[in-house]
């Protein structure tokens, strides 16, 4: 059988092009055949390269189409995938990976944008000065707010839950 990859598709992702008239893991009346062997130039559904690949690509936004094509099967075979708690599990964990990696990222640009802040807030244009000081203290305000937050969270999180029954009069 012969694999054709167009250079790319709408959404700029390879086409891998294994059954012209049919979805990768799907027969020509449409039903799913779980007989049929995946061709060797697939990756196979359920093995930990191709669970890597899916969630890497699930984590990054793209859609159960896309990802399906990177492995070379269709969206519904990721959607059952993705009904595998364990996978799922994964998924998520990945995900909190990334938002933390990202907040990390832009903590690390806080001072910078401070900077530049303070560079506004001198600046010959009236214009520039008022939109500075307006910014300055939309965020500080809402820093604050977020800190105080986070803090009222900590400490109902650090109290140990109180048990309640529900006790029926006897």
């Amino acid at each position: 059988m012969d694999t054709n990859i167009d250079e790319g598709g709408p959404d700029g992702l390879p086409i891998i092009n294994d059954h012209p008239t049919t979805p990768p893991d799907e027969t020509a009346d449409g039903s799913n055949d779980t007989n049929v062997q995946p061709d060797s130039t697939l990756l196979t559904v359920g093995t930990e390269d191709t669970d890597d690949v899916l969630i890497e690509a699930l984590a990054m936004g793209m859609t159960h189409a896309q990802a399906g094509v990177l492995i070379g099967r269709s969206a519904k075979t990721v959607q059952r995938r993705l009904a595998d708690a364990q996978f799922s599990r994964r998924l998520a964990a990945r995900r909190s990976t990334i938002v933390a990696d990202t907040a990390c990222r832009l903590a690390l640009l806080s001072d910078q944008a401070v900077s530049t802040l303070l560079e506004a807030l001198s600046s010959d244009r009236l214009a520039d000065r008022l939109r500075a000081a307006e910014l300055t203290l939309r965020l500080t305000l809402q820093f604050r707010k977020d800190a105080e937050y986070d803090a009222r969270l900590r400490a109902v999180e650090a109290r140990p839950m109180a048990v309640t029954t529900n006790r029926s009069p006897s």
